[in-house]
Formats: C-alpha cells, structure tokens, sequence
C-alpha cells in the first residue's frame, strides 16, 4: 500500500495528478481489503487515510471538490477512530485536523460558507489544543493562524464582518508571532477589505 501512495505523491509533485490518483486508488483498493481483515491495525489505517486524505488532495487539484470531499469524508472517518483510540498522539491528532480544514476549504471552494465554517471550527479546536501542548510548533501555529484566516474569509462572505475581523485578528497574531510576514501581509489586506481595525497597531 504505501509503496504506491508514496509513487503518487511522487507523480503529484510532478503535477501528474491523474497518475497520482490512479496509485492513490490502488492504495485505497489494498488498504480497505487489509482494513476490513485488521481494523484495529493502526498502521493499516493510518495508511489507508492518508491514501483518501492525498487522493482528495489530487481531486482538490483538478477542481473536483465534490470527489475530494468524499475522500476527506473517508479520511476523517478513518482518523477520528484513530484519534480516539489514540488521543494524546500528536500526528494522528494533527492529521485530522488537517482533514478537516481541507474539506473546509473544499467546502468554501463551492460556495458552502456554512458547512466550510463547522469544518474550520473543528479543525480550529483540534489545533488550539495541540498549540497549548506545543507552543514552540511553528507548524501547528502556522495551520491554527491559517484555519482562522480562512474561517474568516468565510465569515465575510456570509456578511458577519464582526465574526471576520475577530478571526483575522486572531490570525493576526499567530502569523506574528511565528514571524510570517507572507500571513501578516495577507491578513491585513483582507481587514482592510472588511475594514477592520488591527489591534494592537501593526505595520505588513
């Protein structure tokens, strides 16, 4: 199985997505037949969700958000059994809420501001969590400040500026702190969009 998950990821780097998906699928075909035979496997399922979870990323890609969201659903399906046979592992916990945000982001992509918004939020909770576990984590601090960057955006869309300008200023923060200035300068454009008002004063 993972020997053509980690072949797709290759032909994914090269932009190949259709022959990406085609090994993703066949990892997908194995992992769910060794699955049903070993369901408490963590391994098998970790590799089988991250088969679903990199062949929605592919869908993502070609634009096909409904295909790819019926891999998050898989994936996340996959990993909140994991996440809850195994609460305190970091990269099962993480790898979830990575899940989650994507289909966020799917979700938003088809104009589902609502259903882009409960994903955000679970994956936002998910990653609160782990920053207060690991607070020195640039990664996790970066996706977290990402997450509410991005519910944000979905926020403005419905109209609720108040709720935007709240999670963009938390994004504000995080992007600062980690010292992104890509985030810093992207948020800031989008409060000024929304017309919101940083606190405390910061310069891109």
């Amino acid at each position: 199985m993972m020997t053509y998950i980690v072949r797709g990821e290759i032909y994914h780097k090269l932009w190949k997505i259709r022959s990406a998906i085609e090994d993703y699928s066949r990892a997908i075909e194995i992992g769910e037949e060794l699955y049903n035979r070993y369901p408490d496997d963590k391994e098998i399922a970790n590799s089988l969700a991250m088969a679903y979870y990199n062949r929605g990323i592919a869908y993502y890609n070609l634009r096909e958000y409904y295909r790819a969201i019926e891999d998050y659903n898989r994936a996340i399906e996959i990993r909140q059994k994991l996440h809850n046979l195994y609460p305190n592992d970091k990269e099962i916990a993480n790898d979830l809420a990575m899940a989650y945000y994507n289909r966020g982001i799917a979700y938003y992509n088809l104009g589902k501001y609502e259903m882009a918004i409960e994903d955000y939020n679970r994956a936002i909770e998910i990653w609160e969590e782990l920053h207060k576990q690991y607070p020195d984590d640039k990664e996790i601090a970066y996706d977290l400040a990402a997450a509410y960057y991005n519910r944000g955006n979905a926020y403005s869309r419905l109209g609720d500026l108040t709720s935007a300008c709240a999670d963009y200023q938390k994004a504000l923060n995080l992007f600062l702190a980690i010292g992104n200035k890509w985030g810093v300068q992207m948020v800031l454009e989008n409060m000024s969009i929304a017309r919101c008002t940083p606190f405390p004063p910061t310069s891109p």
